[in-house]
């Protein structure tokens, strides 16, 4: 597949990546809050997650975003963002 810049469409930079759910995000969120209180830093300013790619630029629209979504296996676009 061969992508080629458009002047009329800009581009989004995307980048991939997992959140933890359930047991281990409860954790991960009381580490978060047990660090901020003691020695905030930057890494606290995301949330936590496993990045899957690196970032990767492609045509910024909806249809863009809802093709991630399907292949990351969610219905709708919401946490997701360019």
């Amino acid at each position: 597949m061969a992508t080629v810049a458009s002047p009329v469409m800009p581009r989004a930079q995307l980048i991939l990546y997992a959140i933890p759910t359930g047991l281990l995000a409860e954790q991960c969120d009381r580490l978060f809050r047990m660090v901020r209180a003691i020695a905030p830093t930057t890494a606290q300013t995301y949330p936590p997650h496993c990045t899957l790619t690196g970032f990767f630029q492609r045509p910024e629209n909806a249809d863009v975003r809802k093709s991630f979504c399907r292949a990351a296996g969610k219905h709708q676009s919401d946490g997701f963002s360019a």
